[in-house]
């Protein structure tokens, strides 16, 4: 089981996306960083963008909810990817701001960014926290990033950036 999972990392680690979240982070010296709205989308190579889930309809759903499956049917491409709805109308709100709805960390976990890596998300591991939609890999990662959101949304916004911004 521990060798599955340290394999299993690291791919994560070496294959680290380059496809959208846009994200703005201070650095260490004080300079404001805007990452691309098109840097780094977690998306699944069969089901799309967050595996699928409609995110706009995290935005109706109570905290604890289950996510909503949008629909093959029912798409938009932006960054790169195909993002799924469950009602056309979510479709058209995505597709009117994309960057309103598009998770923290292009919808990779948030917990892991917190610690300087990448990870996919599970789209019933969730939070909106300041109208910003957090992802993450399981319900023991939520609860611990939970347990100091302002402190690890900190760490992973410095992260982000220099994870994804160009050297």
């Amino acid at each position: 089981m521990f060798q599955r999972t340290a394999i299993a990392v690291l791919l994560l680690i070496a294959c680290q996306s380059t496809l959208a979240n846009d994200a703005n982070a201070v650095t260490d010296s004080g300079e404001t960083v805007a990452i691309p709205a098109d840097a780094n989308v977690y998306s699944h190579l069969f089901r799309d963008a967050l595996k699928g889930a409609d995110v706009v309809a995290y935005y109706s759903l109570k905290p604890g909810e289950k996510s909503v499956k949008g629909s093959s049917k029912i798409t938009y491409d932006w960054a790169d990817v195909t993002w799924r709805f469950a009602s056309e109308e979510n479709r058209d709100l995505f597709a009117a701001d994309p960057e309103k709805f598009v998770p923290a960390y292009g919808g990779h976990c948030a917990y892991a960014m917190s610690r300087g890596f990448e990870a996919p998300p599970r789209p019933d591991s969730w939070k909106i926290v300041d109208d910003r939609l957090y992802l993450n890999n399981n319900d023991k990662s939520l609860e611990i990033w939970e347990r100091d959101m302002v402190g690890n949304i900190e760490e992973a916004d410095q992260n982000w950036v220099e994870m994804n911004s160009a050297d």
